[in-house]
């Protein structure tokens, strides 16, 4: 009884591992993907433009507008992944502790 108290106790602890690591490389990918499409953006699209003044005003104000319409989603994510991880931390410890 006890040696499959260990058994599923293992089990469980890869299955949230599996869950904890899926969820950083998942956030990962999309900030790599946002990481990259900027930069193509800014190395393809913007640099051979060469624009002045207004134009390159405009242009800064509209990649910081975007910038933190991409990444509010993306940071969201993030954020209500670290939550969950904390949270169900939390409940094994206070399984684990019998409180």
């Amino acid at each position: 009884m006890l040696n499959n108290f260990y058994k599923d106790n293992i089990i469980d602890r890869v299955q949230w591992t599996l869950v904890v690591l899926a969820s950083i490389i998942i956030d990962a990918i999309l900030l790599s993907a946002w990481i990259g499409a900027q930069y193509i953006v800014e190395t393809y699209v913007i640099t051979p433009l060469t624009l002045k003044d207004i134009d390159s005003l405009t242009l800064l104000i509209f990649k910081y507008i975007f910038a933190i319409a991409t990444l509010a989603p993306v940071t969201v994510y993030v954020i209500s992944d670290i939550i969950v991880i904390i949270k169900q931390a939390i409940l094994k410890i206070k399984e684990f502790t019998g409180e």
